[in-house]
């Protein structure tokens, strides 16, 4: 709507402004008539003053005429092709630049070619003792009038373009920032709390101090409402888990049996132990907006150091990661959590694996972007899962029977993601199983 109302605006501009030079080019041909008269009159009246006192004492001469009229030597600008015609009070001619001042040459307003005359009478004590014609030629005018009409439409054009130039540098500066803000606040309405757009405009950057803050408070208090309800139901398992075993160890048991109890308190405990650990860890990245420390980072390098710290992982199930790295370009931003992204990405892929199976991970060009895709050959994402991936405490069953993850690792990398101002998503792949792909842009 507000890119439609600008190039509206900038259409009523062109056309206002193509309606005046329009206006002005058709009184253009008199405006430049009447200055040519005017500066006729001049010269003629400057001749005329000047030659009164010789044609008074009859001493005019076609050399005194000619010397007066040499180019530089009359008042005003010369006009192309200027012809001069004096006469006495007879009617004689004294003087005709046609001729030279030799012989008598016909009137000017009388040749053959159309000319623009103005005729001065000249005057000594008061009175008219001869006349001055000075005329130039109209097709003179006309060219000079065609010119100055080019030049004219020459100029409109420019002003026109940089009426365009101004329109869409307004465009970058005032509507492209308005288009941020209202992006930031779509995306606070559907609870996506991702950092606030750079906003280098001191009246927006304070909206988006306000906004900020203000995405904080709505933040604040879903984020209470949300955890509070996600981690009750998420330690509600394991708690009651070693209650019962806690309950059981009170009274007399095997051996065997004390041993298994200890190892499910134990296990129930790791499981609360690692939601707290991530759950600190997301938060930490929630509260970021932006990365102030960046550096040049190679995915490459990111990629081989994740693989090595899941290493055991893989051996575990014995699966084969296979590596196709074709970008050498670099991201900018901090190495450890584009780290912390990929591990919870491999471990997604582990997880969902067939056992003896093939991780295949590429990292690839894509534009301006650098592209981190993972595919696994596992049972892939059911249908009611699909808009549900990234929501926190939200997994998926294993296919192997072991228990589901915290339901943290994709947020988290979702988080990072968007810090480093990129996107990531899964979904299924065409030839089965699942694919992520991290998008990142290049330096």
């Amino acid at each position: 709507m507000r890119r439609r109302v600008s190039l509206g605006l900038l259409l009523a501009c062109e056309v206002l402004l193509a309606v005046l030079i329009s206006h002005e080019a058709s009184d253009l041909e008199q405006r430049y008539r009447r200055s040519a008269e005017a500066l006729l009159t001049d010269t003629a009246r400057w001749i005329a003053a000047v030659l009164a006192p010789d044609l008074q004492t009859g001493t005019v001469s076609a050399e005194r005429l000619q010397q007066l009229l040499a180019p530089g030597q009359h008042a005003g600008a010369p006009l192309p092709d200027l012809r001069i015609r004096l006469t006495d009070q007879t009617g004689r001619a004294l003087f005709d630049s046609l001729s030279r001042g030799r012989r008598a040459a016909p009137d000017p307003a009388d040749a053959p070619t159309a000319l623009l005359v103005v005729a001065t009478p000249i005057v000594w004590h008061q009175a008219v003792i001869g006349e001055v014609r000075v005329g130039t030629p109209l097709a003179g005018l006309a060219l000079a009038q065609d010119s100055a009409r080019r030049h004219f439409f020459l100029g409109g054009l420019y002003i026109g373009l940089a009426l365009i130039a101004i329109a869409v540098a307004f465009t970058l500066w005032w509507l492209r920032p308005l288009d941020l803000i209202l992006e930031y606040l779509a995306a606070v309405r559907r609870h996506q709390f991702r950092a606030l757009p750079n906003l280098s405009r001191s009246t927006l950057g304070w909206c988006g101090a306000v906004l900020d803050a203000m995405r904080d408070a709505l933040a604040g208090r879903d984020y209470v409402e949300e955890y509070v309800q996600a981690l009750t139901h998420e330690l509600r398992t394991p708690l009651a888990t070693i209650r019962a075993h806690a309950e059981l160890l009170e009274g007399p048991l095997p051996a065997r049996q004390q041993r298994r109890c200890l190892t499910h308190i134990d296990a129930a405990t790791g499981r609360i132990q690692s939601v707290v650990d991530r759950l600190l860890e997301l938060t930490a990245l929630e509260k970021r907006r932006r990365l102030s420390d960046r550096q040049r980072v190679s995915l490459a390098q990111v990629l081989a150091e994740a693989a090595d710290t899941l290493t055991v992982e893989l051996r575990t199930k014995h699966l084969t990661l296979t590596r196709v790295v074709s970008a050498t370009a670099s991201v900018r931003g901090q190495q450890a959590l584009l780290v912390c992204a990929v591990v919870n990405l491999l471990q997604n892929a582990i997880a969902f694996s067939p056992e003896s199976g093939a991780i295949e991970v590429a990292l690839t060009d894509a534009g301006d972007a650098v592209e981190l895709t993972l595919h696994d050959h596992g049972p892939g994402i059911p249908d009611y899962a699909h808009e549900r991936l990234f929501e926190h405490f939200y997994s998926l069953p294993r296919p192997d029977g072991q228990p589901r993850s915290t339901g943290l690792g994709l947020t988290l990398v979702r988080e990072i993601a968007e810090l480093h101002h990129g996107q990531v998503e899964v979904t299924n792949h065409p030839d089965g199983g699942a694919i992520a792909r991290l998008r990142l842009p290049k330096v």
